[in-house]
């Protein structure tokens, strides 16, 4: 799995699957996010067209009247399209409300290629850290799919299937077969066939 590069020849390109820290200082939180998305890439590699740069950006949380999806998603998409790449996943600490559902969610996918993730939620749980992290490593690759396009899985033993509860996610070990093959058709459509210029 490439994790870094420094450019070369068009055939040394390799399309940019970029996780925006929004104020995450947590290094555990940041190497479990980035080998849960390590993972999932290697499970895909030999069926993707090029395989993904995964790099890591820093930023500042935008600032927010409220903490409501509906006025946090323009701000944080507006941000994660300005840092660049074929897929962008911002992870904040702040909470993400859905008035819809009158609680604050996991995370969403803000168009094709770009999600948010809130760990408010997982945060605030009382639960042993070697299950925080396991929970946020799981639910990083939901928000992935959601990215790419991907609707919540009707197997309730995948990843990508809905989860209302943190409990939830401990039921689930790994991606199905129809969600891979899905992950794999983004992949490729994201990071398309055309040659690519430095």
């Amino acid at each position: 799995m490439i994790i870094s590069g420094n450019g070369g020849s068009n055939e040394d390109y390799h399309p940019n699957l970029v996780l925006a820290l929004y104020e995450i200082v947590d290094k555990k939180e940041e190497t479990s996010l980035i080998n849960s998305l390590i993972y999932v890439c290697s499970s895909l590699t030999p069926r993707l067209k090029k395989n993904p740069l995964i790099t890591v950006v820093h930023r500042t949380n935008p600032e927010f009247s409220n903490y409501s999806i509906e006025t946090m998603s323009p701000e944080f998409k507006r941000s994660l399209e300005s840092i660049g790449g074929e897929i962008i996943l911002g992870v904040t600490h702040l909470p993400l409300f859905d008035p819809a559902l009158g609680r604050n969610i996991f995370g969403q996918s803000l168009g094709m290629g770009l999600g948010i993730f809130s760990l408010n939620r997982f945060i605030t749980e009382n639960s042993p850290k070697s299950v925080y992290y396991s929970r946020i490593s799981k639910e990083v690759i939901k928000i992935l799919g959601l990215a790419c396009g991907l609707s919540h899985c009707s197997d309730g033993n995948c990843i990508l299937t809905y989860h209302r509860t943190m409990e939830d996610l401990d039921l689930n070990k790994t991606i199905c077969s129809s969600c891979k093959d899905n992950l794999v058709d983004e992949f490729n459509s994201l990071f398309g066939d055309e040659d690519y210029d430095e």
